[in-house]
């Protein structure tokens, strides 16, 4: 039994439509519904060709830089349950969900839900694979699979090489010439990445956070959201709200593999971005968006800002300006 035939959506095949615009409604269209924009939007080009595998959907995708985002809303409106595993082959990802950053280089490999909010991008031109499984599905091989998403999955050794060896391998072509049933692929691809998680967690039980330590993180990460605005905000004032000591604060957030800066920097800069992309806010200068977000020097919070997603603040919003017009 052969894959069906394969389905292709490409910017170039609509020149006279805008690309991002073009590109959002195909990616809604063969997967879910998703809000996407990029900073490139004079010069975005992207590709997908999607092939059924037995069970699962195999997206193979070429993009510029974008950003994609999918909230409590459009997941009202679908209510599908799907897991994702994004594995990268040329480029980078970066995935938030579930109070989770993960960073995804080439070789590597990332799961997230469909049935929770999520924010992705790509810091430059990506080229990767998503492979699409039924949640319950998966769940055969995998439990609870959403224990496991934005939590990267090194490429480079161990049983991770498997997995990415085998994710490398397969490309559109491939699909049409397997010796064996396409139900037998999409089970091993399903078991190489059970092994490969449950290797990872073997591996790291030594530092496996406690259910105490889960939850203290969680209390220390909800002030950080709260008081992100706080400009002197630090770990001895976090501690302080706590009652706990300095050195506890710097455990509770090493043990995660984070830190207190990282954090409260990732905080400030996604609620940058948010105020950034609210056309509400246009009006607000971005002296005032900085101080919102905790940074009294403008210019230092430009210069964070560019770091992270790429482009300074102004143009940032300028950029998506011209993305609605």
């Amino acid at each position: 039994m052969h894959s069906e035939p394969r389905k292709h959506w490409s910017t170039g095949d609509r020149p006279g439509q805008p690309a991002v615009a073009y590109w959002s409604d195909a990616v809604c269209e063969a997967m879910l519904e998703m809000e996407i924009n990029s900073r490139e939007i004079d010069v975005f080009s992207a590709s997908l060709v999607q092939n059924h595998l037995g069970p699962l959907d195999l997206n193979f995708v070429r993009a510029n830089q974008h950003n994609v985002r999918r909230t409590r809303s459009m997941i009202a409106r679908s209510g599908a349950a799907y897991t994702y595993l994004i594995h990268i082959r040329a480029g980078q990802f970066q995935l938030e969900q579930r109070d989770r950053v993960s960073v995804t280089n080439a070789g590597d490999s990332v799961l997230f839900d469909t049935h929770t909010p999520y924010h992705f991008s790509s810091t430059h031109r990506t080229d990767l694979l998503a492979v699409v499984f039924p949640t319950a599905w998966l769940s055969r091989w995998l439990v609870s699979p959403e224990d496991h998403v934005a939590q990267n999955l090194p490429g480079d050794h161990g049983w991770g090489k498997v997995l990415s060896a085998m994710l490398s391998a397969v490309t559109p072509d491939d699909l049409l010439q397997f010796p064996v049933s396409e139900t037998t692929v999409a089970e091993q691809i399903a078991t190489s990445l059970a092994i490969t998680i449950g290797h990872q967690q073997s591996a790291t039980d030594a530092s496996t956070l406690s259910r105490y330590r889960q939850q203290q993180l969680s209390r220390l990460r909800a002030s950080l959201r709260e008081r992100l605005h706080e400009a002197d905000l630090d770990p001895a004032a976090l501690a302080a709200e706590h009652g706990l000591s300095r050195r506890a604060i710097h455990a509770v957030f090493a043990e995660a593999g984070s830190s207190f800066g990282r954090e409260i920097t990732a905080l400030r800069m996604d609620t940058a971005k948010r105020l950034l992309d609210d056309p509400r806010f246009d009006q607000v200068d971005i002296a005032e968006i900085a101080w919102r977000c905790g940074y009294t020097d403008p210019s230092y919070f430009a210069r964070c800002y560019r770091q992270i997603f790429g482009t300074a603040p102004m143009a940032w919003r300028r950029s998506r300006g011209k993305s609605q017009n």
